[in-house]
């Protein structure tokens, strides 16, 4: 292993490269396509994006929680208040690590043939982040984050085959939980943080990226300040193809044991019953209108004959 004089010019050279990048942080409910996205824009001549690092929902408060025991331990028998860690120190040393972790994925990319010269953005894909807002903010003041909103009831109907994986006996509780829960968290705490930087907040619905990919990307393109051509688009939606990510499956083509399982909007109708369904968007809505989704569940009736 490398001295720790030997790792300390490392260690600038990667803090100056990912000082000059962009970051991004794509987020969202999990299930709502936060993956197609990644795919997409991994795509891009112009991006380096990976995940999970799940660094503001998981590492940080294990962190913090490791600052809090070593000054109550050092409260207990070294009172002198300058030998306990600062909240200042804190924030350093997550800032530190993000960077390292961005530019780890900055080196695999590099190994892949990417063009490093050409790179403008780094960032990373965790869905949870989407309640890290105001941390992620503080760390790094001028980040962008892309939302992807999705239905809450295809996202759960995604879920319920990748987390419960399609245990009955945890079908309703997995709905509810997921779509009053999870669903709605991720958006209200996202939208509540994203108030103060409006500018560096973009959502991106699901269905509206199926319908329009094209259009859609642009969107995004524009928002990371990137290059729109058509050649770089070309390679976003190669990158991101569901046929290519699944195997050789068309969108439709399902396989509930599969990450990639469906790849199409609507499919919670051949899951979840009129009932179940209303009784699950009754609480949500409001919420569900406000980002264009009707949380009237008539089925359609069937056709005669």
């Amino acid at each position: 292993m490398p001295t720790v004089p030997e790792l300390i010019p490392v260690w600038r050279r990667s803090q100056d490269l990912v000082g000059r990048l962009r970051k991004l942080f794509v987020i969202g409910c999990p299930k709502s396509g936060t993956t197609w996205i990644q795919n997409q824009l991994a795509g891009h001549p112009e991006i380096v994006i990976h995940g999970e690092g799940r660094f503001a929902w998981r590492m940080f408060p294990a962190i913090s929680k490791g600052f809090q025991a070593f000054n109550a331990d050092q409260s207990q028998f070294v009172p002198d208040p300058v030998t306990h860690l600062r909240d200042v120190d804190l924030l350093m040393c997550m800032r530190q690590l993000l960077d390292m972790q961005l530019f780890r994925y900055i080196e695999m990319a590099s190994g892949t043939g990417k063009d490093m010269s050409r790179v403008r953005v780094v960032g990373d894909k965790t869905p949870q982040h989407s309640v890290c807002l105001p941390l992620l903010n503080q760390l790094y003041p001028d980040a962008l984050f892309l939302h992807v909103v999705r239905d809450p009831r295809d996202a759960a109907t995604s879920g319920y085959f990748h987390f419960a994986q399609g245990d009955e006996s945890k079908r309703t509780e997995h709905f509810r939980q997921f779509m009053q829960g999870s669903w709605a968290q991720a958006i209200r705490q996202s939208r509540a943080a994203a108030r103060a930087f409006p500018d560096r907040y973009l959502e991106v619905r699901y269905e509206d990226l199926l319908a329009d990919e094209p259009g859609q990307l642009t969107r995004c393109l524009s928002f990371l300040g990137v290059d729109a051509s058509p050649q770089s688009m070309s390679g976003c939606i190669e990158s991101g193809s569901f046929k290519k990510r699944s195997g050789g499956r068309a969108r439709g083509d399902q396989d509930n044991k599969a990450f990639f399982r469906s790849g199409v909007a609507g499919d919670w109708r051949n899951h979840l019953d009129e009932s179940m369904a209303a009784e699950l968007c009754e609480p949500i809505a409001q919420l569900m209108r406000e980002c264009g989704y009707e949380p009237e569940c008539r089925l359609p009736a069937p056709t005669s004959g």
